[in-house]
């Protein structure tokens, strides 16, 4: 602000600009994008939480009136540049890169296997259910505390371990602070998952344009220009060549921040036919691939003197991240123990959490 000069709008009642057009009916998301000779692809899912992919046979669906393509792991994964990255990468960490479709394995219900684009939706669903994929189930671990254990089922076995990382730290003189203390009460927190279930489901709409070589893609995100960098890079496709559009976003809570497969999966899908190729997930998809939240069980101590002071904190956090790390999902539950004194003034806390993998959505 200019020296003198009154602000209009500190302390004033501020309208948002965008509600009028919102509450009116007349916002515009993803799935209203409209493109002369749309595609439409549909994403066949895995119905077990982990299990050994034998064969996938696709030619009923190839034959079937409207599809246009039907593409598999082995053959998204092997054009692409890279997996879905990474980053906050912690020292020791183990983690298994994540590719947009499961190929030998899947290790999640919801885990993508194949897709379909065709002609309309209807064709794109029906085509889904003629893929037949030979499946030999393996033993899931989905229990945080299980997976921690050395005789777990592993979720990745070249892992030789479900722990993702270990990450222990320290502020002020706890161990003193308890031993000066009046008592200690301990507690078992157990903070279950949760689906972040936005009204608008995810939604991605990518067009090639073969004269130009420019890809635009339009896509339900919170975070579009790391969408724009990330899809690049994992495509290998020019970054000034790849425009990212997100309009209207029918709420988020987080889960709309990650880049996901279908991303990559549509955009490639678009340079193949040079058309462009929409997906829109539906209610069930989204609870099953879409990113779920939360998901920790935290053994806490706390020493306190007998005027009610608290003193201390002791925390055992256990995170579970699901399959696969992405972007940063593998880093959040190390923000537990900053959060963890809340509104009290806590000066000594030590902490260990442990990032956890399980056979369930990332």
């Amino acid at each position: 602000m200019v020296m003198g000069q009154v602000s209009k709008m500190i302390g004033a009642t501020v309208k948002r600009k965008e509600d009028p057009r919102l509450i009116s009916g007349e916002g515009r998301y993803t799935a209203d994008v409209q493109l002369s000779g749309m595609a439409y692809m549909m994403v066949l899912r895995s119905p077990h939480a982990h299990a050994i992919v034998r064969r996938i046979d696709s030619s009923k669906a190839e034959l079937h009136p409207g599809v246009l393509a039907v593409v598999s792991g082995e053959e998204v994964n092997g054009k692409c540049q890279g997996p879905l990255p990474l980053f906050a990468l912690m020292p020791e960490m183990k983690f298994k890169d994540r590719w947009p479709m499961a190929t030998s394995k899947v290790n999640f219900v919801g885990e993508a296997v194949a897709a379909v684009v065709a002609d309309s939706p209807a064709s794109a669903r029906d085509a889904l259910d003629l893929i037949d994929v030979d499946y030999s189930p393996l033993a899931a671990v989905v229990d945080m505390e299980r997976a921690a254990q050395a005789d777990s089922p592993l979720v990745h076995e070249d892992l030789g371990t479900n722990l993702c990382y270990e990450a222990s730290a320290s502020a002020g003189d706890p161990d003193g602070a308890f031993r000066d203390s009046d008592g200690v009460v301990s507690a078992r927190l157990d903070q279950p998952r949760l689906i972040p279930n936005p009204i608008e489901p995810r939604s991605v709409v990518a067009s090639y344009e073969r004269p130009t070589g420019d890809l635009t893609v339009w896509v339900t995100t919170q975070n579009p220009h790391i969408e724009r960098s990330l899809a690049a890079q994992v495509l290998g496709f020019p970054e000034n060549k790849l425009r990212v559009i997100a309009i209207d976003v029918g709420g988020g809570f987080g889960c709309k921040i990650n880049t996901y497969p279908e991303t990559i999966i549509a955009a490639m899908l678009s340079i193949q036919l040079s058309r462009p190729v929409k997906w829109v997930e539906d209610r069930q998809e989204n609870f099953i691939s879409t990113s779920h939240g939360r998901g920790q069980v935290q053994y806490v101590e706390a020493a306190y003197k007998n005027d009610g002071t608290l003193q201390a904190l002791r925390l055992r956090i256990y995170a579970d991240l699901g399959a696969y790390c992405q972007v940063i999902s593998h880093a959040i539950p190390t923000l537990t123990p900053s959060m963890a004194p809340g509104v009290y003034r806590v000066s000594n806390i030590s902490w260990t959490t442990y990032g956890v993998f399980t056979n369930k959505v990332p």
